[in-house]
């Protein structure tokens, strides 16, 4: 931390922790580091999740609109994004499952883990009610691309 040792003599008086250079840093070598797939696999899942939240302000902003233009609609338009909402719910248990299931030596399950995590990017592609959303007249969205971009991503992750 060149050029910040005022800042690192205040944070080792005043907190008693020593500012030194992760293991993991860039240069040190990559077997060094924690383990690849699970943390690779944690950070795509972030992107899930990141994901879902992006789905769910489309779904808002989608809901918004078309109770503004279509009112007696609004009901509906609701219960659409609650429907979506609970597709997420199940993308997000197999991923979780998937993840506590992830491991080293185990390229059978992982196998099944990555084949499970394609088979949700290929429910999402071929789901008629999230279709219908991406198709709608009121508001753009892209539920199924957002969600089959993060989905791959994840699926890739696993080895």
């Amino acid at each position: 931390m060149a050029g910040n040792d005022a800042q690192q003599a205040w944070v080792e008086r005043v907190l008693g922790v020593a500012l030194t250079a992760s293991p993991w840093d860039a240069d040190s070598d990559a077997e060094d580091r924690p383990d690849g797939p699970l943390v690779a696999y944690r950070k795509a899942l972030l992107g899930f999740r990141a994901a879902r939240a992006d789905v769910e302000k489309q779904l808002q902003s989608l809901s918004e609109r078309i109770a503004e233009q279509l009112p007696s609609e609004a009901q509906l338009a609701t219960r659409v994004a609650a429907d979506i909402g609970r597709i997420c719910d199940t993308l997000s248990d197999g991923i979780d499952a998937g993840l506590n299931a992830l491991g080293e030596g185990r390229e059978q399950q992982n196998r099944k883990i990555r084949d499970d995590v394609l088979a949700l990017v290929a429910a999402v592609g071929t789901n008629p009610l999230i279709a219908h959303v991406d198709r709608n007249p009121v508001a753009p969205t892209s539920v199924a691309d957002t969600l089959i971009t993060a989905l791959t991503r994840v699926a890739a992750t696993v080895n």
